[in-house]
């Protein structure tokens, strides 16, 4: 460190260097669009827009033009977006899509299981 006239240290400086940071190894920005991925992982995306992003709001993923992208995904205005799909905030009572389906088909294997047993012990066990 060294010390400017009158005693006072000098600020530490940092060299100059004219190369940007590589915008890959940047990470996202908090106000992009949760539903923004690339095609291997749908939690990965990159700070810009390229080909290699999809749109995972719905069950399959979707590629996304770069214009899509650069006005929609990539900033606070993706809520704004048709394809968005606003989350549940965790602990909320709001069901996953299919959570229904996946209820209805429990209960009539339930049931169907029920009939099986009752009809078995109908025929099955000799009356006395």
């Amino acid at each position: 460190m060294t010390s400017q006239p009158g005693g006072a240290p000098a600020p530490e400086t940092q060299p100059a260097t004219d190369t940007q940071p590589d915008p890959a190894t940047q990470p996202a920005g908090p106000a992009d669009c949760p539903y923004l991925g690339v095609l291997d992982d749908a939690r990965t995306h990159f700070s810009f827009t390229t080909v290699d992003h999809r749109c995972f709001s719905a069950s399959k993923s979707r590629e996304i033009d770069v214009a899509h992208q650069a006005a929609m995904c990539l900033g606070a205005s993706y809520a704004t977006c048709g394809r968005y799909v606003p989350m549940p905030m965790p602990g909320s009572s709001a069901r996953r899509p299919g959570s229904g389906r996946a209820r209805l088909l429990a209960f009539a294997l339930m049931g169907l299981l029920v009939v099986i047993v009752v009809v078995g012990m109908v025929y099955v066990v000799p009356q006395t």
